[in-house]
């Protein structure tokens, strides 16, 4: 694995520490205001600053297609089971579809099919984000009788338009440049 792609894998120690923090104060029902700001503005401060080392990040074509093999392994592997998991998938593939197209200019055969299918993908998947109208939180997705352990019957959709990005990552696994 290059220094790039293990850069872009967990935050550093000072994220977790500092999230950890604000995940601390926030189990109180009514949590202390000064306690809140101190807490969450270490996290805002670890965060630009993990942010600030992707940002000198240059990935290579190679470590795009391998961000782009983990990212469509995990769709198939861990599918969401909330709202908040299918909104981090729908990011993460977004911008996946950005730098594939800046990167790749979509010369290949298989570049363009992986950008087909994201191209059909994401809007299903921001779709199903999109509350219903009467619902206001992500809590409210459930279908009355799934199982609590079952997925949201909202995203059901969601999980079948990141298993079509998946196929279309790994059916052309042999047509890497």
């Amino acid at each position: 694995m290059s220094s790039a792609v293990a850069v872009i894998g967990p935050a550093d120690e000072r994220v977790g520490l500092a999230l950890g923090a604000v995940d601390k104060v926030t189990r109180a029902v009514a949590p202390d205001r000064k306690t809140m700001i101190a807490a969450t503005g270490k996290l805002a401060a670890s965060l630009e600053a993990w942010s600030a080392s992707l940002n000198s990040v240059e990935l290579t074509l190679d470590d795009l297609e391998s961000v782009t093999r983990q990212l469509a392994s995990a769709t198939l592997k861990d599918s969401p089971r909330d709202w908040d998991q299918a909104a981090q998938l729908y990011l993460a593939l977004s911008s996946l579809q950005v730098a594939r197209q800046k990167a790749t200019g979509l010369t290949s055969e298989r570049d363009r099919q992986i950008d087909q299918a994201l191209q059909e993908a994401l809007p299903k998947m921001r779709g199903t984000l999109r509350f219903p109208v009467g619902l206001d939180s992500a809590g409210q997705l459930r279908n009355p009788v799934a199982k609590p352990a079952g997925i949201p019957a909202a995203l059901r959709q969601f999980d079948a338009a990141a298993r079509a990005v998946h196929t279309a990552v790994m059916n052309n696994e042999g047509a890497r440049r």
